[in-house]
């Protein structure tokens, strides 16, 4: 799992030095049955230990640029250490239509220790989109970072301001975005190392208003589970509010919040139910069988990953994916897909072979002997019982052993097809020196 590894992951950064940045890597694809088709891994550098990357336009150029959350960050109220920072920010600078990505070399910005995860939107409303990240070894009073985003429209230079720190529930490792109360403005919500430190999910309200300070509720915590490793929000229930999915490694479960909270109401309230998913790490939510319902996409450490179908009713106060906790154990060992790899960290929902359905991408840690990337194309039918996808077609990310620890997708090079990059732990930057290269692989869609 993420959080067991990062130790080690940090001794392998510090322990190998590489020359320069790495160009595409040998052709490496498998011959799966996905019918899906990317190019070798294109290398770029990072921060240290490159734990959760997502592609977004921060400086409003069209383009999504590559921002990381760096697990090994140092900054202890707000002294950083070793120079060791916690977010990365690589411009896009790929020409629409290339075959070959190109970006600017990462610059680093203060958040805080142990950064695990990074989510971009606006808070302020100013159209350009702030940095937050999740800093997994506060005890929770620095818990969230918030870098406001100073960067100029069409900006050539990345550039943030010092982060606003907000607490959370302890040793928080994931933050999403989320309009609670549905008054307009994005709240938060982190996925924490849960019990015995807490309960496993907090919740912040926005309170800013227009042109004023970014100011938040404080803290107020919900039951998830033991070491939250997956987070995803959405509209469950279809009652027009989005709601909370947190995946929990040590205890196996899956939390799923529907959100009963009053508008414009200050005190968020949900309906909690449980599902169950061995070791379960990323979540994500999509609909696989187009019947209008998100249905539920976990991964697993102990490798693979498993589809729930949503069958809650729609506008009903709690949800109901699949079967009974019987039939859903069961349904883990007959019906769990394989991702050519070991650990199964991160998931990536897009419709990779354009064909109008969401496909799923995982990455996988430890890919021996297989892949750090797999790639389903899924063929599922509205009303099936099952998800039906196809493959996995498997393709390298990491040039390193011990493979990738997360997964985004986006549409790099603009040509309209959603490509993939990952985060590989081993890389280490002091400030913006980078000393060990290839912290992030994209591998562009040829589809």
């Amino acid at each position: 799992m993420r959080s067991l590894v990062l130790g080690c992951a940090v001794v392998v950064a510090g322990a190998t030095l590489a020359g320069g940045q790495a160009v595409a890597a040998p052709s490496t694809g498998s011959a799966g049955n996905a019918g899906t088709a990317f190019s070798d891994p294109y290398y770029f550098d990072a921060g240290t230990a490159p734990w959760v990357l997502r592609g977004a336009d921060v400086n409003r150029d069209g383009k999504p640029d590559i921002i990381t959350a760096n697990a090994g960050s140092t900054t202890v109220n707000g002294t950083t250490y070793g120079g060791l920072k916690g977010v990365s920010v690589l411009l896009n600078t790929t020409a629409t239509g290339a075959g070959t990505p190109s970006f600017t070399a990462p610059r680093q910005f203060v958040a805080g220790i142990g950064t695990l995860s990074v989510e971009i939107a606006d808070l302020d409303g100013d159209g350009a989109p702030e940095i937050l990240t999740s800093n997994f070894f506060d005890t929770g009073a620095n818990g969230i970072s918030i870098l406001r985003n100073l960067t100029p429209a069409g900006g050539t230079t990345a550039e943030f301001a010092a982060p606003i720190n907000l607490p959370t529930g302890a040793f928080p490792s994931l933050v999403k975005i989320i309009d609670i109360n549905a008054d307009g403005k994005l709240d938060l919500v982190t996925g924490d190392a849960g019990i015995p430190f807490g309960l496993g999910i907090t919740v912040l309200l926005n309170t800013s208003q227009l042109g004023g300070p970014i100011t938040f509720t404080p803290p107020v915590q919900f039951l998830g589970g033991s070491v939250a490793e997956g987070l995803a929000v959405g509209d469950i229930n279809n009652d027009g509010r989005d709601d909370i999915l947190v995946s929990n490694t040590t205890t196996s479960n899956v939390a799923v919040l529907v959100n009963t909270t009053a508008p414009g109401s200050l005190t968020p309230t949900f309906n909690t139910t449980q599902e169950w998913v061995v070791t379960s790490t990323d979540a994500q939510l999509a609909d696989l069988d187009g019947d209008g319902r998100l249905d539920m996409i976990i991964a697993r450490t102990a490798g693979g990953f498993s589809v729930r179908l949503n069958r809650t009713t729609p506008g009903a106060p709690t949800a109901e994916f699949g079967e009974d906790i019987v039939n859903d154990l069961i349904g883990e060992v007959t019906r769990a897909q394989g991702t050519l790899g070991v650990v199964t960290e991160g998931l990536a929902v897009a419709d990779f072979d354009g064909d109008g359905s969401p496909d799923i991408a995982a990455n996988n840690d430890f890919p021996i002997p297989g892949y750090s990337i797999s790639v389903f194309t899924n063929h599922t039918q509205p009303g099936a019982r099952t998800v039906a996808l196809s493959g996995p077609d498997g393709y390298h990310g990491s040039q390193w052993i011990i493979g990738t620890n997360s997964i985004t997708t986006a549409d790099f090079n603009g040509d309209g097809k959603p490509d993939l990059a990952t985060g590989n732990v081993p890389s280490l930057a002091v400030e913006d020196n980078v000393l060990v290269h290839g912290g992030i692989s994209v591998l562009l869609n040829a589809q």
